[in-house]
């Protein structure tokens, strides 16, 4: 048989001493749901997030969507709309 292997995961925020520690990476590249993610985390307290240049990830923190403009064999363009934005917990 396979020998199984056990792990024990432990709930709790990041601060305490006892608890699993978790830090997230992130840097000027970091986007979309990577941010919402590491974001989460950070909010609840169960991660600390770093960035190594010390500066912002790369999103806004919306969601868009293109509209196109006229029909797509005519091909005039699009605009961007937003329709979304990311609220962190």
């Amino acid at each position: 048989g396979v020998p199984r292997t056990e792990r024990a995961y432990v709930d709790g925020p990041y601060s305490d001493g006892g608890k699993v520690r978790v830090v997230v990476l992130a840097d000027g590249d970091t986007a979309s749901a990577a941010e919402v993610f590491a974001a989460a985390l950070k909010g609840n307290g169960r991660a600390k997030v770093v960035t190594p240049t010390g500066g912002p990830t790369f999103g806004k923190g919306v969601v868009q969507t293109v509209r196109p403009l006229g029909s797509v064999e005519e091909d005039k363009g699009g605009v961007k709309v937003t329709v979304a934005r990311y609220l962190t917990p």
